[in-house]
């Protein structure tokens, strides 16, 4: 289960997104941020599936234990 506590990547890749998105003024970047953190929501859903079906009872104790956004 140690593999799994590295997570956050969705939220970390949000936050660079819209960092680059401020820093160049990039008006479609930044209306583009909306449908961005959408995709990202739905790929950590689609992922927290597949770790439950991998690890079963283990990490659905770990899911308590550990926020989806770290």
């Amino acid at each position: 289960m140690e593999a799994l506590s590295a997570g956050g990547s969705g939220k970390r890749w949000t936050l660079i997104y819209l960092g680059a998105a401020l820093v160049t003024r990039n008006p479609w970047m930044v209306a583009s941020l909306p449908i961005v953190v959408s995709l990202v929501h739905r790929e950590v859903l689609r992922e927290e599936q597949r770790l439950e079906q991998a690890f079963g009872e283990e990490y659905l104790r770990y899911q308590k234990l550990v926020r989806r956004y770290i």
